[in-house]
């Protein structure tokens, strides 16, 4: 074995000044990946040779990145053949280092705390099937968060399959599945299946997942259905798929669309029938009625419901004591915080739990501080 050239040997030639420009590289070339990745931009390009005059996005930006810093053009200028880390491995390597650190991250914001899942089927441009998963949960702030933690790839989407997927990813990160209070799904018959659907699979293992079918798809077959069942409904979108049709295949069509659009615009300013000015006739206009309108909190509490509730499915969620304990949490809950001044003023979830966490950690100090001036008379 030639000496000089074992691996060892090398590693131990390195002095410190090689060790800064080999780190100096690597981190620039990790901040275009953490760009390129931001923006969804594409990191190959079609000729990535040095006579190429556009060489992809990855190298075109490391030589912007290098042009305003000339430690490292000459780190980059420098590199040997075998480190110049702007392989297409090393990009996935960084990047799939950068997704576990964002995964672990979401980790560490779940915690303890119970969540749960929403699972989406999609193809990508390759055709592969794949299963995205996002998790949604209520961090310690109050918040209620939703996390995108990734696609996996299946090879079919059989019920089986899909919990095997998901349990692993899962598994992967120490998520218990224990602690899953909700799936989210589409409408599928393998997703939604009483008998051998993914989400009856998943119930057996953690009885409090319940399934929720997605509202949006639960919308969209609902105005279907009846659009079909109204005649002039019907029609219109009829006639409104048709013009759809005749005016996006052609650009003079639409631009005659958009100058028509523009001019009655016009007209109804002059008639004094459309107000101008910023903002006006915007959906952020109605965003806030429309979220008071359709709000949870509108909800009423029914104390003897929940307790039922509990009863029937969170078998395993409270203790004997709790159980008892909960009517009358309840009815402290209903008379003090839902018929509060501020509880009216409250439009969101979101708005709620950070509220109530407000109030638990007001009452924590309050009853610490009871607790220290007993001790101080005793």
């Amino acid at each position: 074995m030639n000496q000089p050239q074992h691996i060892s040997r090398r590693f131990d030639n390195f002095n410190d000044e090689q060790i800064a420009t080999n780190r100096l590289r690597l981190k620039g070339h990790i901040h275009v990946v953490l760009l390129l990745a931001l923006q969804g931009i594409p990191f190959r390009g079609h000729d990535e040779k040095s006579s190429s005059s556009n060489r992809g996005n990855f190298l075109e930006f490391l030589n912007v990145l290098s042009m305003y810093n000339d430690e490292l053009s000459k780190a980059i200028a420098k590199a040997p053949k075998n480190a110049k880390y702007t392989s297409h491995d090393i990009q996935k390597q960084i990047l799939h280092v950068l997704s576990m650190r964002v995964k672990n991250v979401i980790r560490e914001e779940i915690g303890v705390a119970k969540y749960c899942i929403i699972v989406d089927e999609a193809r990508d441009e390759s055709k592969r099937e794949q299963v995205s998963i996002v998790l949604r949960f209520v961090d310690t702030n109050g918040f209620i968060q939703e996390r995108f933690f990734g696609l996996i790839h299946v090879f079919d989407t059989t019920t089986l399959t899909l919990k095997d997927a998901i349990y692993s990813s899962l598994a992967h990160y120490n998520l218990d599945v224990q602690n899953i209070r909700g799936q989210g799904y589409d409408g599928a018959s393998n997703m939604r299946g009483e008998f051998n659907g993914l989400q009856v699979l998943i119930i057996k293992d953690c009885r409090s997942a319940y399934y929720v079918h997605c509202f949006t798809h639960r919308l969209q077959l609902a105005l279907v259905a009846t659009s079909k069942n109204v005649t002039l409904i019907h029609q219109f979108f009829d006639r409104l798929t048709f013009i759809i049709n005749i005016v996006g295949s052609s650009c003079k069509r639409n631009d005659e669309l958009n100058n028509a659009h523009t001019d009655d615009i016009a007209h109804l300013i002059v008639i004094n029938e459309l107000k101008i000015g910023r903002g006006l006739n915007q959906i952020d206009e109605v965003k806030p009625v429309l979220v008071k309108t359709i709000s949870p909190l509108n909800i009423i509490i029914r104390v003897e419901d929940i307790c039922k509730l509990v009863e029937k499915f969170y078998v395993k969620d409270f203790t004997r004591d709790e159980k008892e304990q909960l009517e009358m949490q309840l009815k402290h809950y209903e008379y003090n915080i839902v018929k509060g001044p501020n509880y009216n003023n409250l439009t969101t979830i979101s708005e709620l739990c950070q509220w109530n966490c407000c109030i638990r950690q007001c009452s924590e100090k309050g009853f610490s501080a009871i607790c220290n001036h007993i001790e101080s008379k005793l």
